[in-house]
Order: C-alpha cells, then sequence, then structure tokens
C-alpha cells in the first residue's frame, strides 16, 4: 500500500512539473529591467486614471500608479488594435514595419516577413489569450497565455491562471514576466512608454 501510495505521489509530482511554466531567463528579466529603467518602456495597463505597470526584474511585481485624466487617456489610445490577413488574424505589425506576427488558421502563432512570409513558429495558439504586442523598438513580443490545468500559479485562482509571456527576438528566449487571475483584465495589458513623473525605482 505505501509502495502504491508513493508511486502515485511520483507519478503527481512529474505531471504538475510537466505542467508547469518554466520561468523566464534570468538575462531577459535583467534586460527588461534595465531597459524599463534606461527607455521607460514597459508592460501595463490603463483604467480610468490609473496606471497599472509590470515593475520587471528578478521578481517581477505589479504596481499602480494615479496619473492626470488626459495622460492617462493617450497612454489608452495608443494600443494598437489587431486587424486580419487572408493567412490569418491577430495580426500586429512591428513598429519598424519590418515584420508582422499573428495567429494562423491552424491556431499558432507565427513570426513573418512584411509581405506574410512565415520566418519561425512563436507559440502553440491554444492557450494565448490574446493576440501578440510588439515593443515600441521592434526588439520583443509579449502575449498572454493561460495556464496549463495542474500549474501550480493556478492554485489560488481556481484553476483560471494566466502568465504574461515575453518573447525576445534575438534569440527566442521566452518567459513569464507576471502571473495573475482571469478576472484580472489582462485584455487590456499593452507596451507603453511609461510618463516621466511615474518613479520607476
Amino acid at each position: 500500500m505505501k509502495k502504491q501510495i508513493g508511486f502515485m505521489a511520483l507519478i503527481a509530482v512529474m505531471f504538475t512539473l510537466g505542467c508547469s511554466q518554466k520561468p523566464a531567463p534570468r538575462n531577459l528579466l535583467d534586460e527588461l529591467a534595465q531597459k524599463q529603467q534606461k527607455d521607460r518602456v514597459g508592460i501595463g495597463w490603463v483604467y480610468e486614471h490609473k496606471l497599472n505597470l509590470i515593475m520587471f526584474g528578478a521578481k517581477p511585481e505589479m504596481r499602480e500608479y494615479s496619473l492626470p485624466a488626459d495622460e492617462a487617456q493617450k497612454l489608452a489610445a495608443a494600443r494598437e488594435t489587431p486587424t486580419q490577413i487572408s493567412e490569418g488574424t491577430d495580426v500586429m505589425r512591428s513598429p519598424d514595419r519590418k515584420a508582422m506576427t499573428y495567429r494562423t488558421r491552424e491556431n499558432r502563432f507565427v513570426l513573418a516577413d512584411a509581405s506574410g512570409k512565415i520566418e519561425r513558429t512563436l507559440a502553440d495558439g491554444r492557450r494565448v489569450l490574446t493576440p501578440v504586442y510588439w515593443s515600441p523598438d521592434s526588439q520583443y513580443l509579449f502575449y498572454v497565455q493561460k495556464a496549463g490545468t495542474w500549474d501550480p500559479a493556478g492554485l489560488h485562482c481556481g484553476d483560471d491562471a494566466f502568465y504574461v509571456m515575453v518573447y525576445r527576438l534575438r534569440d527566442g528566449s521566452t518567459g513569464p514576466v507576471f502571473q495573475g487571475c482571469q478576472g484580472y483584465p489582462f485584455g487590456g495589458f499593452q507596451w507603453l512608454r511609461v510618463p516621466s513623473n511615474v518613479p520607476l525605482s
């Protein structure tokens, strides 16, 4: 009986680890933190006069800031809307207009050149909840991904957790920079330029 219990426990641990999201590479998190401080670029969302901003670092966290109404409106208006092409949906073009991302008919997110020719697959679209958004410098992407059924991140969410995933284009490094429950307005996340009056330290 004890052997059976031990074997079942081992299988459960292996299954959980197999379904868990790997952490983001430390060099990716460090690079994002440096870029945020230097260029004042980040991922967040704006609601009314509040800015919720992911502070990058070894342990990313969400911070909330109050903004003047006109400044909040300007940030929210900068959010891009996806379009469609014959090859797929959720099309987002890079700010430098040299590339695009989109969801194929086979439900894969891909990176393509400006004409739509696929260069590489970015992610399986089955768990991706948003389009893939470009950073202002066209060097990074982010998307929101539903956590796995047995992912430990979902334990306090009732199997309803998500991750904000960042993908670095030059080497394909990817990983989560924030996790939350789906009651959170994840559809409002965007790359944004952080106003000068928002402290980043």
